[in-house]
């Protein structure tokens, strides 16, 4: 299944979310860590999508925490109205917990390893 996902982090400075891929089914706003630049990053799923016409990395863990749907149309509001990154108006919304459980070294794809 492929995935939309908003990165966070300010490294991201994009303007649209990004496509992954799971063998797992996940819902919006699902809270998932994913590789970007060799590094391991939070991220929130947008939406299911279908297969895109180029390779997709996987999504390497998907936490147990979803974000409730009033608070995503918040941050679509967010993206929409502030000439912010999406990077960063994605970092708003997640746990800062959860990132210190991501490794702080580079990383090789789908090689994560999360503690417990």
């Amino acid at each position: 299944m492929y995935y939309l996902v908003w990165v966070a982090g300010q490294q991201f400075h994009g303007k649209g979310s990004l496509t992954y891929s799971s063998a797992h089914k996940l819902k919006a706003g699902q809270i998932v860590s994913v590789a970007l630049q060799r590094r391991a990053v939070l991220g929130i799923i947008a939406a299911a999508t279908t297969k895109p016409s180029f390779a997709t990395k996987a999504i390497l863990h998907d936490w147990p925490y979803t974000i409730p749907a009033p608070t995503l149309k918040l941050m679509e509001w967010l993206m929409q109205y502030y000439p912010a990154p999406l990077g960063t108006i994605t970092e708003l919304f997640t746990p800062p917990v959860l990132s210190k459980k991501l490794p702080p070294m580079p990383i090789a794809a789908n090689t994560l390893k999360v503690p417990a």
